[in-house]
């Protein structure tokens, strides 16, 4: 069994056996006490400034200056979003690998997840790669850090192409919702890594804990 289908049966118990239809799954992350810190904006002063970018890159708008990639709110959500993101590095491994989840907004909206072990650097990759198509950056996290997250990152991304029945291009998914994708990269994280056994919480299903308070960034 893959590390895909555990984590499958966690949320969803075992599947029945010679079951072969299509999977149209309801996910319940209630199922699953999720511990990794998820930071807040830093944007506390602006609490309109996701939304306002969010509809600046969906119209398209053309930036004031020519020279600039984005318009205004977009770029400056952006940059809030960056300076963010450095807050999930911790200062003893800086370059300890991680899993991570991104959303982009432009003309259509996505989350995308990956690796790396230059987390900053990697984000400002993505966010050039991306600006020329009118797609800015609105959210992320980060995990903890690894020794290696290349597993973690095959689990996220079979995980997301099983809940999220639309379509999806390489590591980006189209149209899911960034409180999805948070949650897929906490829960794969928490469960195919020693984080637990670090901060001494209890494997498992966690039927009986509260639902957890998963507070989307932006």
């Amino acid at each position: 069994m893959t590390e895909a289908q555990n984590v499958m049966e966690v949320l969803f118990g075992p599947r029945e056996p010679g079951y072969r239809g299509s999977l149209e799954l309801d996910v319940d992350f209630r199922r699953v006490r999720l511990t990794t810190p998820v930071l807040p904006p830093i944007h506390p002063h602006v609490p309109d400034l996701v939304e306002m970018a969010r509809a600046e890159l969906r119209a398209g708008t053309l930036p004031e200056y020519p020279q600039a990639p984005l318009p205004e709110a977009s770029h400056l959500a952006q940059d809030c979003v960056q300076q963010q993101l450095a807050g999930y590095v911790e200062a003893d491994r800086p370059r300890a690998a991680r899993i991570y989840v991104l959303e982009f907004q432009g003309a259509r909206q996505y989350c995308m997840f990956g690796r790396t072990t230059d987390l900053i650097n990697r984000v400002v990759e993505h966010c050039r790669a991306a600006e020329p198509h009118g797609y800015g950056l609105l959210a992320g996290w980060a995990s903890p850090g690894v020794d290696d997250a290349q597993p973690l990152e095959h689990v996220a991304l079979n995980i997301g192409g099983m809940v999220h029945r639309r379509p999806h291009y390489r590591e980006r998914f189209y149209d899911m919702p960034f409180e999805t994708g948070l949650n897929i990269a906490r829960m794969v994280f928490e469960l195919n890594s020693d984080w637990r056994t670090r901060t001494g919480v209890a494997p498992g299903p966690a039927d009986s804990v509260p639902s957890p308070r998963v507070e989307p960034i932006g």
